[in-house]
């Protein structure tokens, strides 16, 4: 320590602790539901009930369907305390959501991360509370280690290997750019070329690589307080991505 040789540890504010609680409490709930949902689903398949062709089962629609099911012992009382949790949980998703809107709101950081495509409302304060200050990070790479985007880099006998991600990471962001590039794939013509791009390695390898740019993108964005802004993708042809952080072509802000 007194030579300054131990590295130090950054310690978020107590508004940013307060902020990640209420986020994880939202995304607790969330796999609560879906556990719950997932319990349904095995109910109805294992009474065999055929549900109706709807594009959520668990709507409004859906749920009044179930309701006027009638199963046998214990089926019934199994499918009605179901559905009473799962409506219990959607009411507590709802008043999570408004207070992440709450606290986030007048944040700029967090307005120009939903500016990306496929960072909502939920998943752009997760990435804005994670990155915290992004003067912690001198370039975008050193935001992507942090993630944990960038493989694993094994060197022997002047060979170098890549394998999978680093562990060593902020699994939260990881988790975030992985879900926001799913979406924004489906949504941003730019993303999508990037994404197709990669697909012959495999959709997982392509997820990842579409989520390492989106990440460089939020970095230039957030450190030049600009918003993001869609444009034509130029470099159709070129057989390595461009590394050009002034972000030139579709994803230019």
């Amino acid at each position: 320590l007194r030579a300054n040789l131990i590295p130090s540890v950054y310690v978020p504010s107590e508004d940013t602790r307060r902020r990640k609680e209420i986020l994880r409490q939202r995304i607790f709930l969330v796999r609560m539901g879906t556990r719950v949902k997932n319990r349904l689903h095995a109910l109805i398949e294992r009474y065999r009930i055929s549900m109706p062709s709807l594009s959520d089962p668990f709507g409004k629609t859906g749920l009044s369907y179930l309701k006027t099911l009638r199963l046998p012992p214990p089926g019934d009382l199994l499918l009605r305390q179901d559905i009473e949790l799962l409506e219990a949980l959607t009411l507590l998703i709802k008043e999570a959501e408004r207070e992440v809107i709450r606290v986030f709101s007048g944040d700029e950081r967090y307005e120009i991360a939903r500016s990306l495509p496929g960072l909502g409302p939920i998943l752009s304060g997760v990435v804005v509370t994670e990155i915290d200050r992004i003067e912690r990070f001198p370039t975008p790479r050193k935001l992507l280690s942090y993630a944990g985007l960038i493989p694993t880099t094994y060197a022997s006998g002047g060979r170098i290997y890549h394998g999978h991600l680093i562990k060593m990471s902020n699994k939260w962001l990881r988790w975030a750019m992985i879900e926001a590039s799913w979406t924004a794939q489906r949504c941003s013509p730019y993303c999508q070329t990037y994404f197709r791009r990669y697909l012959p390695k495999g959709h997982n390898t392509a997820i990842c690589v579409l989520a390492r740019r989106l990440l460089e993108i939020l970095w230039v964005c957030l450190t030049k307080k600009r918003y993001y802004e869609e444009r034509l993708m130029r470099f159709f042809y070129s057989p390595l991505p461009s590394q050009d952080y002034s972000l030139r072509g579709s994803c230019q802000v």
